[in-house]
């Protein structure tokens, strides 16, 4: 939509963007989204109510929140709070050295979040729906896309992570970047687990 890039480009012409304002339209991206969605929800459009095809709806919902749950803090335990623990045991140095490494490993790790929004939904709703048969097919399908995803990026680095790293960090990391190719294998023990 021209018009819609045209009115989010006016702040930046007259330099009139901020944080508040990018929210602003966000929110009013967003809000358009919603209510031109809104006929999609289940209940809206008719047909039985979703509490009767989905009778333990609210019980399956905690069951999931849980382990949503336990898996942020998993994820939060392995992406984050080991740099403080490591920072007691190791220099600074090494620290920012196991960082840069694992920034070079942070888009395939966005690129299976943004999927998991994706497919969880889908698969919870088959599991609450009793569509076994479907769940277990969409599970496959979709652990052997985030095996080759995986895999594929795990042998980009090893074949041009060392350059990258040199690239992006100007030489400043290039003495570890032989380390990459062995730290490139997580993203695929990540996407199994």
């Amino acid at each position: 939509d021209v018009t819609g890039v045209q009115t989010c480009a006016l702040p930046i012409w007259f330099g009139a963007l901020s944080g508040f304002l990018t929210f602003i339209i966000a929110a009013i991206a967003w809000t358009t989204a919603a209510l031109s969605l809104i006929k999609e929800l289940p209940g809206v459009r008719g047909g039985k109510a979703f509490l009767e095809r989905t009778p333990d709806h609210w019980s399956e919902h905690w069951k999931y929140s849980r382990w949503v749950l336990a898996t942020a803090f998993i994820f939060q335990l392995t992406t984050q709070a080991y740099y403080w623990f490591l920072a007691a045991f190791i220099s600074v140095k090494n620290v920012a050295e196991l960082r840069a490494m694992y920034m070079l490993l942070g888009p395939v790790d966005q690129i299976l979040i943004a999927l998991d929004l994706l497919v969880l939904p889908l698969m919870a709703f088959k599991f609450a729906a009793r569509e076994h048969s479907g769940l277990v097919t969409l599970w496959k399908r979709f652990g052997v896309m985030t095996f080759a995803l995986t895999l594929g990026y795990t042998v980009f680095m090893w074949m041009f992570g060392a350059r990258l790293m040199h690239l992006l960090y100007h030489g400043k990391f290039d003495d570890v970047s032989v380390l990459l190719a062995t730290f490139a294998i997580l993203p695929v023990i990540m996407g199994i687990g």
